[in-house]
């Protein structure tokens, strides 16, 4: 667990650090770069939501809990 949330620290600093400034620049409008940050996210997780294990830790955090 502590990985990943060491993980998502890492990418929520990269996305709203840096991404959403630099867009927010080039921009100048706020819906603008709310709608580009969320399609670049979108594309980005895409693949893992489709293809990867994404909710593996809690399912197998919900088994745990229901074998007891």
């Amino acid at each position: 667990m502590l990985g990943s949330m060491a993980t998502a620290l890492g990418e929520k600093i990269g996305w709203r650090g840096f991404l959403v400034p630099k867009l927010a620049t080039a921009t100048r409008s706020y819906p603008k770069t709310a709608l580009m940050s969320g399609v670049i996210r979108a594309v980005w997780h895409f693949p893992l939501l489709i293809f990867g294990n994404y909710n593996a830790e809690a399912i197998m955090s919900a088994f745990l809990l229901k074998a007891d």
